[in-house]
């Protein structure tokens, strides 16, 4: 992942993206997810664990929790390029986002989607 985070970034991990935040030595300022992906539940009070049976997918409740922390800028990475259901559901929440946030990206490093350089940019 060729992502390093700024200082005031609030970095958040939905579910299974935590793997990769690990991987690449990042730290969460909050984990979210039903955990479904991870099949491991992590352990700690920046943790929120979400019903497996519910509405919105991971990374909305994601960017919930960012909107709740103040921030109106989103890059979603590894959101598109796996599960359509789910690449289409992260769509959803990039163009859901107008008029409220200046843009969002996603990005994934073998997305079937158009990009610009390394990323799909959604500007609204």
């Amino acid at each position: 992942m060729d992502f390093r985070p700024a200082e005031n970034d609030f970095v958040i991990a939905a579910d299974a993206g935590l793997r990769y935040l690990e991987q690449a030595g990042i730290l969460a300022d909050l984990v979210i997810g039903d955990f479904d992906t991870l099949k491991e539940i992590p352990t700690g009070a920046n943790v929120v664990r979400l019903s497996c049976e519910k509405d919105d997918t991971d990374i909305l409740a994601a960017v919930r929790e960012g909107i709740k922390a103040g921030y109106a800028e989103f890059h979603i990475y590894g959101g598109t390029g796996g599960r359509i259901d789910h690449t289409l559901a992260n769509l959803q929440v990039l163009a859901g986002s107008y008029p409220f946030y200046r843009f969002l990206t996603a990005t994934y490093p073998y997305s079937p989607i158009p990009k610009k350089g390394k990323e799909f940019i959604c500007k609204v």
